[in-house]
């Protein structure tokens, strides 16, 4: 296992990312790391799209969610926002 520092040191790791919800103004993504073909460590983030202007969050727009489409993470059924 990977979880110590350098313990995956010379191992190829690989990283999976996938889309796994929108809200009204973010995206959440689940993440996985594998080494050796087993996964070793899970994450979640969230991003939250921010106006340049106010420094607050903003609506997703349409060319945001079509272009966020290739990330869908596989095997979920993901609800599309609504404009």
């Amino acid at each position: 296992m990977c979880g110590l520092p350098n313990s995956c040191a010379g191992r190829q790791i690989e990283m999976g990312l996938g889309l796994v919800k929108f809200g009204r103004t973010s995206v959440m993504f689940d993440q996985a790391v594998f080494s050796a073909g087993k996964c070793v460590t899970l994450a979640q983030s969230v991003l939250v799209l921010i106006d340049k202007v106010t420094h607050k969050p903003m609506p997703l727009t349409a060319d945001i969610i079509r272009n966020f489409q290739p990330w869908l993470r596989r095997g979920m059924n993901i609800a599309q926002p609504a404009f």
